[in-house]
């Protein structure tokens, strides 16, 4: 019998491989570094996102606050000085109506106690008898920021700042008054009426609070309107004066 040979036998061995090489590693590495760095900023935008929201619902709640105030005080805003002593402020007007303190915070700056600058063109203080009745310029007319300001007077509600982020303060007194983070932060605990903001030029505010920090909220910073609506809008919207004045 004829035995037919096995030629398999002469037929060489694949080769097993056990990984990547090299090359193939670093594209890997490459891609996936190309990836994260365009995934990481849309990420950090997503979460400043959900930030700038709590931040808006938390302006919103102020000015139902403040509405409930008004209904109890005769249509007079609360005033940005507490009349109780030094250290305390608008939000000591609003304790009977604000029943969650959280809502003081801004997310995106956790560790102040306010995180919202009152308007002191709305209210300075109206607990100094001395003061009682007296009034302050504004764009032009005479505000009665010591006896209390009320909605009667205002003229444009929908486009005037009552509260706005306490950022562009904060910022201000940083990098354009050099106060260090620690006084400023102090500051902003005992004085938080943006005061420069409403009797100031437009060139003047362009100047100190035009830094791209103030922008806490992707660019754009949130205010309180005294109409009670809330509202983002971008940081050089700030820059104007006539938003801080009660009568336009």
């Amino acid at each position: 019998m004829k035995i037919q040979a096995n030629h398999t036998q002469n037929l060489p061995l694949s080769k097993k491989r056990n990984g990547f090489t090299l090359i193939e590693l670093l594209v890997v590495i490459a891609i996936i570094s190309i990836l994260a760095a365009i995934l990481f900023p849309v990420f950090a935008r997503v979460r400043e996102k959900a930030r700038a929201t709590s931040c808006l619902s938390n302006l919103k709640q102020f000015g139902l606050a403040i509405e409930q105030y008004k209904q109890d005080y005769d249509g007079k805003f609360p005033s940005a000085r507490w009349a109780g002593g030094a250290g305390r402020w608008y939000d000591h007007y609003l304790d009977a109506y604000v029943k969650n303190k959280q809502i003081q915070i801004c997310p995106s700056n956790p560790n102040w106690y306010i995180g919202y600058s009152y308007n002191w063109a709305f209210g300075y203080d109206n607990g100094i008898p001395a003061r009682s009745g007296l009034t302050l310029s504004f764009c032009g007319s005479e505000i009665p920021v010591y006896n209390g300001v009320s909605d009667a007077i205002v003229t444009n509600p929908s486009q005037s700042v009552v509260l706005l982020d306490g950022s562009l303060t904060y910022y201000n007194l940083t990098i354009t008054n050099s106060y260090s983070d620690a006084s400023a932060r102090s500051t902003m605990d005992t004085f938080s009426a943006p005061r420069t903001s409403v009797a100031s030029p437009d060139s003047f505010l362009a100047t100190n609070y035009n830094h791209p920090q103030a922008a806490v909220h992707n660019g754009g910073a949130n205010a309180l309107y005294a109409d009670g609506h809330a509202k983002w809008r971008k940081l050089d919207f700030y820059f104007n004066h006539k938003i801080y004045c009660p009568i336009q």
